[in-house]
């Protein structure tokens, strides 16, 4: 199966490999099982995958912004989600604090959709919370 529009010539085994790839490039172990929560959820089949929407990734596929769009997607985003989308930009090197306060102003267009007219709660997960707490003390 391709993987979307974003990515229409690359297999869902090729993208998996491709975000684990930066996973071990950057040492990011403990991001492995928000990852597996995420990637397991299959989002992208009928929710879509579009990469960051309002700013330019540094590189394609990007595991920040994966896990931001399955939190946002699926769960309908909180402060949590874009916390970790914030630390793991400083660990990437990519231009954290202007894209944190991108996804935090239109993150809350985004969460309102989402609770709105979505129904999402906004919860995060157990695995979640707990990379939350684990990037707070870093």
């Amino acid at each position: 199966m391709y993987f979307g529009n974003i990515y229409p010539f690359l297999t869902e085994d090729e993208i998996k490999n491709a975000l684990l790839r930066q996973v071990n490039t950057y040492n990011l172990l403990f991001l492995l099982p928000v990852f597996e929560e995420a990637w397991e959820s299959k989002f992208w089949r009928d929710k879509g995958y579009d990469g960051a929407t309002f700013i330019t990734d540094k590189s394609h596929p990007s595991i920040d912004v994966f896990i931001h769009d399955w939190a946002y997607r699926v769960h309908g985003g909180n402060y949590m989600d874009d916390f970790i989308f914030y630390k793991l930009q400083v660990i990437l090197k990519d231009k954290a604090k202007r894209n944190y306060l991108g996804v935090r102003i239109a993150g809350m267009f985004l969460r309102v959709r989402n609770r709105v007219f979505k129904g999402k709660k906004g919860n995060s997960t157990e695995n979640t919370k707990q990379l939350y707490n684990y990037l707070s003390k870093i």
